[in-house]
């Protein structure tokens, strides 16, 4: 099997853009009445730009890296802590609405469809059926 990578939906990245919009916007709208303002609203601030840090950087590794890589028979998240598994060890899978585990002897490896664009989600319900089917 080819490399495969699954992507995320656009609405997913597009919703950690704006939050960093929104955020980057307050940030400036603050420096722009600093003199203004009291400690409590600067020590606020630096909050906002954790999170503005935060969720420009995730969009921006979301984007570049993607959501899973499939390589022969090892599925990987692109994630720091992401983790990967073979897929032949897998023993069961468990379902709940749009999230898929696998689950290993040793591991548990977590897949959100929900995040997955139609053609990565398309992708990844063929090698779950084709698991299911395997085990049966």
């Amino acid at each position: 099997m080819a490399k495969q990578i699954l992507k995320y939906n656009q609405k997913h990245l597009k919703e950690l853009f704006d939050k960093g919009k929104v955020g980057l916007i307050f940030a400036l709208i603050v420096i722009a009445i600093h003199q203004f303002v009291n400690y409590d609203l600067m020590v606020m601030f630096s909050y906002v730009f954790i999170a503005i840090i935060y969720y420009f950087t995730a969009y921006f590794i979301k984007k570049k890296k993607q959501y899973i890589t499939i390589e022969g028979n090892m599925i990987k998240k692109n994630i720091m802590f992401g983790g990967s598994i073979n897929l032949n060890d897998v023993i069961d899978i468990k379902k709940f609405n749009d999230e898929y585990y696998l689950v290993t002897e040793s591991k548990k490896f977590y897949i959100n469809t929900a995040l997955m664009d139609e053609e990565s989600k398309q992708i990844i319900l063929k090698i779950i059926d084709k698991i299911i089917n395997q085990a049966a």
